[in-house]
C-alpha cells in the first residue's frame, strides 16, 4: 500500500520541518556546552563574583570577545596573555555571537529578578 499524493506531501513537509529545526536544536545544545565553560569562572548564570565580572551579553560582550579573538598579544584588551584572549581564540565568530545572545538573555532574567547584571 503506497502513499497517496497527500501522504507524500505531508511526509515531505515533515522532513522539511525537521531539517529546518534540527540545526537550531543542535546549535542551542552547542551554545549550552560552551556556556558551561564560561560558567566555570563567571558563575552558573554568568552572574560573576569578585574579581570575575558578570557576563551581561549583548553587543558589548560580542565586541569584547571579538577584540580578544582578533588581537595580537600586545594589543589584547586586558594585556598580553590574558586568559580571555586565549579562550576567545578557540571560538568562531558565530559561537561568540551565540554566547553573547545566551548571556544577554540570562542578564535580562537576572535583572527581572532584582539580581545584579
Amino acid at each position: 500500500m503506497g502513499l497517496g499524493g497527500l501522504g507524500r506531501r505531508l511526509l515531505l513537509s515533515a522532513w522539511v520541518l525537521l531539517l529546518t529545526l534540527l540545526p537550531a536544536a543542535v546549535w542551542s545544545e552547542q551554545t549550552e556546552l560552551l556556556a558551561a565553560m564560561c560558567n566555570a569562572c563567571h558563575g552558573a548564570q554568568g552572574q560573576g563574583s569578585d574579581p570575575v565580572p558578570a557576563l551581561a551579553g549583548g553587543k558589548a560582550m560580542e565586541a569584547r570577545m571579538l577584540a580578544w579573538r582578533g588581537a595580537d598579544k600586545d594589543a589584547a584588551p586586558e594585556g598580553a596573555g590574558h586568559q580571555m584572549q586565549r579562550l576567545a581564540r578557540g571560538l568562531t565568530e558565530d559561537q561568540i555571537r551565540a554566547l553573547a545572545s545566551h548571556y544577554a538573555d540570562r542578564s535580562e532574567a537576572r535583572a527581572n529578578q532584582g539580581v545584579r547584571p
